[in-house]
């Protein structure tokens, strides 16, 4: 059986071999795979840094604390922190996961804790799927949400793949199903 793969790069190569031209270099350059990792990186920077600080606006202090208060993994914040000061804490975590990010491209062991602080927030931020209450409605019987929590399930996908693209510099390797630990 042919795979996608070699039967995308067998139409490529034909059609470029009609032209003369160096088919290796082409496909090289064509790094689709490489291409939708970096863009994924991106624009989840661009997404942590618009709402990071936004994060420090009053609007958004109040907009959030009905997901953020009813979260066990976020009340506490309000035990020792006004509503702009929660914020502000999230606002700042999230521009500083954004420029891990960045570095990320340059250092693979940054991309690893960025992954892992990348997937904290859009793993909290789909817990409040199920924590903040009145946040599932139905309309016309299909259940819906406030989408702006759904869509961090693509954010969630990206720090997996910075966590499992940079794990292996991690002490704890886990691509053989063996925890390997340091000498």
């Amino acid at each position: 059986m042919i795979s996608f793969q070699h039967t995308e790069k067998l139409i490529i190569s034909s059609l470029l071999a009609q032209k003369h031209l160096n088919i290796e270099l082409i496909y090289r350059t064509m790094n689709v795979k490489k291409a939708g990792y970096n863009l994924g990186v991106i624009a989840t920077i661009i997404v942590l840094f618009w709402i990071g600080a936004l994060k420090f606006t009053l609007a958004e202090a109040l907009a959030i604390k009905g997901y953020v208060s009813n979260s066990f993994l976020t009340s506490w914040l309000y035990s020792f922190n006004s509503d702009q000061g929660v914020s502000n804490i999230i606002g700042i975590y999230e521009i500083i996961t954004g420029i891990l990010l960045i570095a990320s491209f340059w250092n693979s062991r940054i991309a690893l804790i960025a992954g892992c602080l990348t997937a904290i927030i859009f793993l909290t931020t789909l817990s409040f799927l199920i924590t903040t209450p009145g946040i599932w409605k139905l309309s016309e019987g299909v259940p819906v949400t406030d989408f702006f929590v759904i869509k961090d399930l693509a954010f969630l996908a990206v720090a997996l793949q910075l966590v499992g693209k940079n794990s292996n510099h991690s002490p704890l390797n886990y691509s053989d199903g063996n925890v390997k630990l340091p000498d």
